[in-house]
Order: C-alpha cells, then sequence, then structure tokens
C-alpha cells in the first residue's frame, strides 16, 4: 500500500475514533470528524472544555484509528501540536 492508497482510502472519511490517555492514564475515546493532508497528517478540532482537549494538554501522545465498513481498520499515531 503506498502513501497515495492511503490518501485516497483516508480523504474519504469524515469520521474518526481519538483514543486519548486521562492524568492517571485511563483510556478514553471520542468520534471525532477529521480531514487529513496529502502528507498524511489528520486533522480535526475540539474546545477547551472538552474531555479530549484536557486528555491532549496532560499527554500529548494519541491514536485516531479511522474506520469504514467492509474494510480494514487504518491507525495512525503521532503527536498532537
Amino acid at each position: 500500500m503506498t502513501k497515495a492508497d492511503i490518501y485516497q482510502f483516508m480523504s474519504r472519511q469524515k469520521l474518526g475514533v481519538l483514543g486519548t490517555l486521562t492524568s492517571g492514564g485511563n483510556p478514553q475515546s471520542a468520534l471525532v470528524g477529521i480531514a487529513v493532508t496529502p502528507e498524511l497528517e489528520i486533522i480535526f478540532d475540539t474546545v477547551k472544555n472538552s474531555r479530549k482537549f484536557r486528555n491532549l494538554m496532560s499527554n500529548s501522545d494519541e491514536t485516531a484509528p479511522t474506520t469504514r465498513t467492509c474494510h480494514p481498520r487504518t491507525s495512525a499515531s503521532g503527536q498532537s501540536r
């Protein structure tokens, strides 16, 4: 699978699940709207009073899996900026 193949698949996805850790290390997940750049950067937004914002501020390591019916799951890991 090439980078172009991954981009083509991910650019059709509108939703993803953002997995974060609380400050205590407990996992949490949230459904988020996503966009992806040709460089495979996943973009989403949130508001400051959300748990995902608090989690990302206390622990910036996250995983954002994207799923689509009848297709294998694609995951991307990175660090929030």
